[in-house]
Parts: structure tokens; sequence; C-alpha cells
């Protein structure tokens, strides 16, 4: 991905320790973190008031699951790039996810290398 302007990125996830994981390294690739969210509520304040390139969506969440978080944003916005970046790995979900509009669902477990290409990807095809 050829750019010089930073991609916005908005994480969601109750695990404070894996925001800041992700946060450090998408730093160090052409991101910029433009807000941090533990639950749904936030998230959607969030969106609402940063309107990132990206939202990075955690399925199980304090008081909603992302995938009602993710029906939200895109009702904001039909055009929102959101990746499901979750721990679960039933289909069902995986499914539902993708079916309610999640652009790729992808397991926290995955080398950061493979999710920062499935970032790239995801960004690649909303632009054309």
């Amino acid at each position: 991905m050829t750019q010089t302007k930073k991609i916005r990125v908005l994480l969601v996830d109750d695990s404070e320790h894996f925001i800041m994981f992700l946060k450090r390294f998408l730093l160090t690739r052409n991101c910029e973190i433009i807000g941090e969210a533990e639950d749904g509520e936030e998230a959607i304040e969030l969106f609402k008031s940063e309107k990132p390139d990206l939202t990075l969506l955690d399925y199980e969440m304090p008081a909603s699951n992302g995938s009602e978080v993710l029906e939200e944003i895109l009702t904001l916005n039909p055009n929102a790039v959101v990746i499901m970046l979750t721990g679960r790995d039933d289909i069902a979900t995986m499914n539902l996810c993708i079916e309610k509009g999640a652009t790729q669902y992808i397991r926290k477990d995955y080398p950061l290398e493979t999710i920062f290409s499935v970032i790239e990807e995801s960004l690649e095809k909303s632009i054309t």
C-alpha cells in the first residue's frame, strides 16, 4: 500500500493488554490510533466523533457484542471499514458478522503481519 496519509484507526476491545499490544504494532505501520474503546457505547461515540478510516472491533465485550456495534456503525456509515478482530473461532459468529457487513473477520491469534495484510487489503478494496 503506497500512501503517505496515515490510516486513522479506532480500536475496540475490552482487553487493555490486547489494545496496547496492537497499538504498538500499528503505530509502526503508518497508522494513527484515533481512539480506544472498551465497550460498544464508547465505540459508537468515538466512531461518530472521530470518523475513522478503519475500526478493529472485538466480538465479546461488556454490555453489547460486536455484531450489535457493527450494525450501529454501518447504520451511521454504510461504507465504514470494520474488521472483526476476535478470539472467537466459531463459524456461526463469523458468518453472522460477515452477513451484517463486516469487511473481514480475523482471529486475534493470527500473526501481526497477517492481521496487517488483512487491514491493507480491506482498505484498498474500500477505495476501489
